[in-house]
């Protein structure tokens, strides 16, 4: 469920300083077109709501949880000291979405507007971990706003400890921020409104992954 994001993530620019705002992306996964809205708060705080009603993926003061509806009860589970590869759709599901260098970012000179914004065509060549090329296109902004949704995708990966991509680092470089990669995700709707502070709160006490494997509740005993 959650591969989409660190698809996007993967491909996003890092700014010094986060401001606070909302944008919504579709994303194509092999179960069709489907949409996801991330908001967020500030550098360690953010929140990417899910296709699935009432499921939602949250970084609050640096700390990763996950939020599910299931048979009527809100669940929150925190994902710290999770790996990026065990379940949950964090993480790459295998070397090849990993990138290890890369080895140009090139303008086309082809241009495009996307969700209102101009943007710039770049191809990007780089290398995944198990040593294979890959060329992605993709549409370019150094669009302030634009380059904070990036950024704030980012804070999902780091709250999970995981390295920083090639792939940001050298979009960083040249200020920019993604607001479309080929036919994998686009931004639809982006603002800088400062969203409602309670999407940012715990809606349960949070459970450990030990805790929801036993099938125990916040608080019960071992």
């Amino acid at each position: 469920m959650l591969k989409p994001i660190l698809a996007v993530a993967a491909l996003l620019a890092a700014s010094p300083a986060l401001a606070a705002g909302t944008a919504t992306l579709q994303s194509a996964t092999p179960n069709g077109v489907q949409s996801m809205t991330i908001s967020w708060q500030d550098d360690d705080t953010a929140r990417i709501d899910l296709p699935r009603g009432g499921s939602y993926t949250l970084v609050r003061d640096g700390e990763p949880y996950t939020v599910n509806r299931m048979d009527g009860q809100t669940m929150v589970l925190s994902l710290k000291g999770i790996t990026p590869h065990v379940g949950l759709g964090f993480g790459p599901a295998s070397d090849r979405y990993q990138a290890a260098s890369v080895e140009s970012l090139r303008a086309t000179g082809a241009t495009e507007t996307v969700a209102g914004i101009a943007g710039e065509e770049y191809e990007m060549a780089w290398t995944d971990a198990n040593g294979s090329p890959h060329v992605d296109r993709v549409i370019l902004s150094d669009d302030p706003l634009v380059i904070e949704m990036t950024d704030a995708f980012l804070i999902f990966p780091r709250a999970l400890g995981q390295p920083e991509d090639p792939r940001t680092v050298a979009l960083r470089e040249r200020g920019l921020g993604v607001l479309r990669k080929g036919d994998a995700f686009h931004i639809t709707a982006i603002s800088g409104e400062v969203p409602p502070a309670d999407q940012f709160t715990l809606p349960a006490p949070p459970m450990s992954m030990d805790q929801m494997m036993k099938g125990m509740m916040p608080g019960q005993g071992q």
